[in-house]
């Protein structure tokens, strides 16, 4: 059959559209479009070049494009070559779509696959995401990427600029900055000035940290997680994916049991496959009885596989409520994430010395104890006999209590730390971030 091709109704932007100021695990999604209207289409092949040590290929997927028929499949696969790493994308119409086509009036024009990149890293040199072949039936040149009604062969990505040269942050990369926006100076540097990394520099230099969305996983315990819709709204369904390495955790399990939808006549059906989870809710209710409500949709347990001592990551790949992107994702403390960071346990130890105030000499035999959040009992050892202890095999936490009861026959006063007289007055130690020394109890004697 002859292909018919009409005047194209999106034209290609010969500018390569730059973004700046992508972080570490954010992830980028691109419609790809023909350029096109299309009478018949049998076959689509799409090769895209990027950086592998930046961006990784989440999810190529048809939902939402023009072949979203139930007559097409697809299949991606990344391949590497001695410079650059290639992905290559294949639609194959199936035979029963062919004869489809013959016999319908059938017109193709507009995105035909969304493809999502996760950035690995952030950026430290400009990179490029290309489109090196897009051929639709061996008609090449056949479409792009689609950014703001345009089409795009390159997306180029700035490197963002968080320190001047010397790769540390001070005043001087502050003022640099601001110069710069204000048109006082002309940037000298390789890399995008914005008001962002402005920002960024702000926060570093005052201490501010970013919220974290990393979750510590504990051998042989299972680990839950919300998934929050941030948004209040109607809930006619949701559409959950998630992608992880099986090889390093087991998904345990992926439901609406304790969130808002839980016992409002919704059903659900969850799949857990190899690096996959699914999880898709609906219900047989009218429209105007839908539950209106915000909150923990799902929740979904994750469990260390084996001995595995690796880092790894889960990613919200789908999110859709009511057939739409849904604002929310993984609830940790007060933000939310599409992405959780899973750190392996990191078995903490905190040391120090305890003390005679009257002598200034160690006291030997005395108990030291540990609790976690004030009621979680972690472990406990003795001083040696110039007063030096060690606790070992302690959880990384942020609430971690310490104190020490000195040997009967000293007749000094307990103490937790800092020099309080109760747990429940106790001052928190964290080892969240490394193992804690000179952990030191100057105890007083009995009156």
């Amino acid at each position: 059959m002859k292909k018919l091709c009409f005047v194209s109704i999106i034209f290609f932007l010969s500018i390569t559209p730059v973004f700046s100021d992508i972080q570490k695990d954010d992830i980028l999604n691109f419609p790809i479009i023909l350029n096109n209207e299309y009478k018949e289409i049998t076959a689509l092949d799409i090769e895209i070049d990027l950086d592998k040590s930046i961006f990784e290929i989440l999810d190529v997927k048809l939902d939402g494009g023009i072949l979203k028929n139930q007559f097409f499949d697809y299949c991606y696969d990344l391949v590497y070559n001695e410079v650059n790493e290639r992905i290559y994308i294949s639609i194959i119409a199936t035979p029963e779509t062919k004869e489809i086509i013959e016999n319908q009036n059938i017109s193709f024009v507009g995105p035909v696959a969304f493809i999502s990149f996760l950035v690995k890293k952030t950026p430290d040199k400009k990179t490029l995401i290309t489109i090196e072949n897009f051929i639709c039936d061996q008609q090449e040149d056949a479409g792009g990427f689609e950014l703001n009604g345009h089409i795009v062969k390159n997306i180029s990505f700035d490197v963002p600029c968080c320190n001047i040269g010397d790769k540390k942050t001070g005043i001087e990369d502050a003022i640099y900055t601001i110069e710069c926006l204000s048109g006082i100076r002309i940037s000298e540097l390789n890399c995008n000035i914005s008001l962002k990394s402005l920002i960024s520099i702000l926060q570093r230099l005052s201490g501010i940290k970013h919220p974290s969305n990393d979750v510590v996983l504990k051998k042989d315990e299972i680990t839950t997680i919300p998934i929050v819709l941030e948004k209040q709204q109607a809930i006619g369904g949701l559409d959950i994916k998630l992608t992880f390495d099986d090889s390093l955790i087991s998904v345990k399990s992926i439901e609406i049991k304790n969130g808002i939808l839980d016992g409002k006549n919704y059903e659900e059906f969850s799949r857990i496959a190899k690096n996959k989870a699914y999880l898709f809710v609906y219900t047989e209710k009218s429209e105007n009885d839908y539950v209106i409500d915000k909150g923990p949709v799902v929740y979904v347990s994750f469990k260390v596989r084996g001995n595995n001592c690796f880092d790894t990551k889960v990613i919200l790949t789908k999110f859709a409520c009511n057939a739409k992107a849904a604002q929310g994702g993984f609830k940790i403390s007060d933000s939310t994430y599409k992405i959780l960071n899973l750190k392996k346990l990191k078995e903490r130890t905190i040391s120090g010395r305890v003390i005679a105030a009257d002598s200034g000499k160690g006291l030997a035999n005395s108990l030291l104890e540990v609790w976690e959040t004030k009621s979680s009992f972690k472990g406990m050892s003795l001083t040696d006999v110039d007063g030096y202890y060690i606790l070992r095999n302690l959880p990384p936490s942020r609430e971690i209590i310490v104190g020490v009861w000195p040997f009967y026959g000293d007749y000094y006063i307990k103490q937790y730390y800092n020099n309080k007289k109760s747990r429940s007055s106790a001052t928190f130690l964290s080892t969240l971030s490394n193992n804690l020394e000179n952990i030191d109890f100057i105890l007083d004697k009995k009156l």
